[in-house]
């Protein structure tokens, strides 16, 4: 069955009459190869997709020259947000699965999937990451409304009700950024680091999340003020934002949820009292934000004291969701903590343990209530609360009061 406005061809599996999908996507414009046929890559061991040096262009999105042996088309990058997914491909494309009330999806519709629908118009995308809204009351599908890529060219795409006012059920180019390597979507805000070191934001400032000290929304992006050597820029469904610098401090501007921090963050770049060697990640969640440290502990902040996170010692990244966090540990296992009321720390029980059947993972995103991850093969996990198909799995959307999965589900097609 072709959809209009699509450039999928879709098994239908139970669809809905109220225009949610479910069932497997064919891979026809994917390479056709599922996940578990193809060798095992260079890992991408961070949760959006690790950008390249800040003195860098972006590298190129997994495109062969001519006469070289064609490589299978594989996931090599995950996001998960408030209840949308997204993963990159090696071919540049980007599928999105979830939600898709404002069109963040990204392919032509206002139709959710529980199983990867391809971003229309998208093949040289080198990074991605998901952004939305969301409040106290809980979550819903009115809470996920963007995600965004960064393109080979240097230029910020973006899709969905996102800041600017520039979204739709298509992608579109955000103005005045040229030189991006990455991106970084939170509550109704975004920002990209681009070549230099430099970091450019764009949407509400209420908080002073934009970071250019004037506490003025701009649907045009300004640069944050005082940073030129930044290397990582974070932030997912929150009020902050926070970068990594090329010496290894972190800085964060606008509100971080208690702020234990020392001092009150604010419209400009506030510097974070870590204590250890220099940070080599970091990840920025709806309350709270973590780092990774050179000797691999990870230090947490925002909803308490600036605190090492017991129990891990050999972490290479992290991800920060909603009230639960997840690092990725050097021996490809993933450990998560905090609330598990939706399964989101991959187990049954609360105490601190590994995520279950995840041995070789090169990256984790940890989104609202729910987490994922990829395989070295490019195979995607996901588990936590399902609501909207946001875990992959080809769930019958019709369905009401689904359960969450507790441990990872296969992300299908991926």
């Amino acid at each position: 069955m072709r959809r209009a406005g699509s450039l999928l061809l879709v098994l239908a599996i139970g669809a809905s009459a109220c225009g949610a999908r479910s069932g497997l996507e064919a891979g026809t414009d994917s390479g056709g190869s599922l996940a578990a046929e193809t060798p095992a890559r260079e890992g991408n061991e961070n949760s959006g997709g690790r950008p390249p040096s800040a003195g860098k262009p972006p590298a190129a999105g997994g495109s062969s020259s001519a006469g070289a042996t064609s490589k299978p088309v594989i996931a090599t990058a995950i996001t998960a947000g408030t209840a949308t997914s997204c993963a990159l491909k090696s071919d540049g494309t980007v599928w999105c699965w979830g939600s898709n009330n404002h069109g963040q999806l990204g392919d032509g519709t206002t139709m959710a999937s529980s199983v990867p629908v391809r971003v229309v118009g998208i093949d040289t995308a080198v990074t991605i990451a998901a952004g939305g809204t969301w409040n106290a009351g809980g979550q819903g599908a009115d809470n996920s409304t963007f995600n965004c890529a960064v393109l080979r060219d240097g230029s910020v795409q973006c899709w969905g009700e996102f800041p600017g006012n520039l979204g739709g059920a298509v992608p579109v180019v955000v103005p005045g950024i040229h030189a991006a390597l990455s991106v970084a979507g939170g509550n109704w805000h975004a920002c990209a680091l681009v070549l230099g070191g430099s970091i450019q934001c764009w949407g509400n400032d209420v908080h002073g999340q934009l970071g250019n000290a004037s506490l003025t929304d701009g649907n045009a992006p300004t640069t944050v003020v005082g940073i030129n050597d930044a290397v990582d820029v974070a932030g997912l469904g929150s009020n902050f934002t926070c970068a990594l610098l090329k010496a290894g401090s972190v800085e964060c501007w606008g509100e971080l949820g208690l702020a234990h921090i020392g001092s009150p963050l604010g419209s400009t770049p506030v510097p974070i009292p870590i204590a250890g060697p220099p940070a080599t990640r970091i990840a920025a969640g709806y309350e709270k934000a973590c780092a990774v440290l050179a000797d691999g502990q990870v230090q947490c902040w925002g909803d308490g004291p600036l605190a090492v996170v017991p129990g891990l010692g050999a972490g290479v990244a992290v991800a920060v969701g909603k009230s639960h966090a997840c690092a990725l540990r050097s021996d490809g296992t993933i450990q998560c903590w905090g609330e598990n009321q939706f399964g989101q720390l991959g187990r049954r029980s609360d105490d601190p343990a590994t995520v279950s059947q995840i041995h070789d993972a090169v990256a984790v995103s940890a989104g609202y209530n729910y987490s994922c991850a990829l395989s070295k093969s490019g195979a995607a996990w996901c588990w936590g609360v399902n609501l909207t198909g946001q875990l992959g799995d080809g769930q019958d959307l019709t369905v009401e009061h689904k359960e969450p999965h507790y441990e990872p589900v296969r992300v299908r097609g991926l």
